[in-house]
């Protein structure tokens, strides 16, 4: 069997109740507030070795992790997601559980594919 090469999880957390994205924007380090699509913060997070974790968060309290490579990375960026919000707003649940949602791997099958035959 190849190797297989996890390249990017994402993960998530419920944060419980809304969140006030530009109070969030405006006030937690390396974010900002963006309205295009879905309103959201967007954060950077300090690099974890060769991985840029980044986060998501949207007014209904859902937060999103992605940029890391393994589960036990993800959880850590979470846990630094929650400490920072929760320095802004007292209000959210920082315990709440971390549930992978999507992962992205890559291996190599040893010969072409034909996409379009597939």
């Amino acid at each position: 069997m190849p190797d297989v090469k996890v390249e990017n999880i994402v993960a998530v957390s419920r944060l419980g109740g809304e969140l006030e994205l530009l109070r969030l924007g405006s006030e937690l380090p390396n974010a900002r507030y963006s309205s295009a699509g879905s309103p959201s913060v967007l954060m950077e997070l300090e690099p974890q070795g060769d991985q840029h974790p980044a986060a998501m968060l949207f007014a209904n309290g859902k937060a999103v992790v992605t940029g890391v490579a393994d589960l036990p990375s993800a959880r850590k960026a979470m846990s630094v997601v929650k400490q920072a919000v929760k320095k802004v707003d007292a209000g959210i649940n920082a315990r709440a559980g971390v549930r992978l949602e999507n992962l992205v791997a890559r291996f190599d099958l040893g010969r072409e594919l034909d996409l379009v035959r597939l």
